[in-house]
């Protein structure tokens, strides 16, 4: 069988998701990745892993006019599975369906109008209103309520569970390549230039407030009698991105910024640390949904410190330790008992 995966903003983390499950069908099925973009390149740290045919488009008219046609014509599959219900991918293929019968599947990994709601009434305006960008609140918001028209549905997270129905599938984790007895955590500090006595504390991701990683850096800040020293390895995130700014200003000496890697080399980033924190704050977008980074970590025997919100609570349990969202006390005194 061959399957069509469609995916959007292929110049940012969407593929993220995509990546293990396009692993795992390509073991047993024919898998071709079709998506659009508004960037010049693929998300840096997946730009090697996958060969993709890829659209790129400015504007609404240009996508309506250019690559929705185009995209059609390069859709191939006996089953379409399309990630995240927008219209660039679902609703691309429900018209296709409607014009070849070939089924399509739906994954969900985001709750998108509840980011919407977590907004300001400003940027929610601006979100509503962006009718130059084919993915935009309203259009996002009518695709949702499209989602029972799916000849099948998978979910990442419990919320998304009760809100959409479907099938539960989390992130995954490449355990072959995760092995922790496969790297040696002092070797490869002096390969990074890290401290080699330092607790190092790693988020890998794109860097956003919801996530909190700003309270990560002042949590550390807080640690000041600690016998080894603390530091945050942030990888992800561009320099002049104003909350990466922020995070590094929070915490000066005590975070080391990597930018975005590669993510064929995630195994050593997490062997160079001690733990992972995943510090979401309690919004209706992080509430629905579950990082992937912390499958990664426990496949690579690395504990996490993680706050009480959506599935994390049962993944965490007995592999790391729980603190209430927004609580940095409660973040610091989680990595200082894992020191």
């Amino acid at each position: 069988m061959k399957i069509t995966i469609l995916a959007c903003a292929l110049d940012s983390n969407p593929i993220v998701r995509i990546y293990p499950i396009a692993k795992v069908l390509q073991r047993h099925h024919e898998v071709e990745i079709i998506g659009s973009q508004q960037g010049e390149r693929l998300f840096l740290p997946y730009e090697d892993e996958f060969e993709v045919k890829a659209y790129r488009y400015q504007t609404t008219l240009d996508f309506a006019t250019k690559v929705w046609p185009e995209m059609l014509r390069a859709i191939s599959g006996d089953v379409i599975y399309a990630f995240k219900p927008r219209l660039t991918t679902y609703g691309l293929a429900l018209w296709n369906r409607r014009l070849t019968g070939v089924p399509v599947v739906l994954d969900i990994e985001d709750w998108e109008t509840g980011l919407l709601l977590d907004h300001a009434w400003p940027r929610k305006l601006r979100s509503l209103l962006s009718f130059w960008r084919p993915d935009n609140g309203l259009t996002n918001w009518i695709m949702e309520k499209m989602v029972p028209r799916a000849d099948g549905i998978f979910v990442v997270s419990t919320s998304l569970q009760q809100r959409f129905g479907g099938t539960r599938l989390v992130h995954g984790a490449d355990t072959a390549t995760m092995d922790p007895a496969l790297f040696e955590q002092r070797a490869l500090r002096d390969k990074w230039r890290l401290p080699l006595d330092a607790f190092i504390v790693l988020f890998a991701g794109k860097p956003a407030p919801h996530k909190g990683v700003l309270h990560i850096a002042q949590a550390l800040t807080t640690l000041q009698d600690s016998p080894r020293e603390p530091l945050l390895l942030l990888v992800g995130g561009q320099n002049e991105d104003p909350y990466v700014r922020q995070v590094l200003d929070a915490a000066k000496g005590k975070v080391i910024h990597l930018g975005y890697q590669p993510h064929a080399l995630m195994p050593e980033l997490l062997a160079v640390s001690d733990c992972v924190a995943l510090p979401q704050l309690p919004t209706h977008y992080a509430q629905a949904q579950v990082p992937g980074k912390v499958f990664e970590a426990l496949s690579m025997a690395k504990p996490v410190a993680a706050s009480r919100i959506s599935d994390l609570p049962e993944i965490v349990s007995g592999c790391g330790l729980l603190f209430e969202p927004g609580d940095v006390h409660g973040l610091a005194a989680a990595v200082d008992r894992l020191m």
